[in-house]
């Protein structure tokens, strides 16, 4: 069996729903797809989203995350709730 790389690993428990806990500081989501998954409050302090496809990722409560950084993900697809 191939040992998994952590970025990747952190990438199915986020689309599978299997991530545990809400700290996602540092994380790095660049060319991941992690469309459809969940992300409503977590820390999203630091995170890499460079072209990661987030089409229908739900956003929300997140802290760390910019209102630049907001606006770049809905315009590729993402969704925020407000508060």
């Amino acid at each position: 069996m191939l040992p998994i790389d952590y970025k990747w690993l952190v990438v199915w428990q986020i689309i599978n729903g299997k991530f545990q806990g809400k700290d996602l500081t540092a994380a790095d989501f660049t060319d991941a797809n992690i469309e459809g998954a969940d992300l409503r409050g977590f820390d999203l302090t630091n995170v890499k989203f460079n072209h990661a496809n987030v089409q229908n990722t739900r956003f929300g409560w997140n802290q760390g995350i910019s209102v630049v950084m907001q606006l770049e993900l809905k315009q590729r697809g993402a969704y925020f709730e407000e508060k």
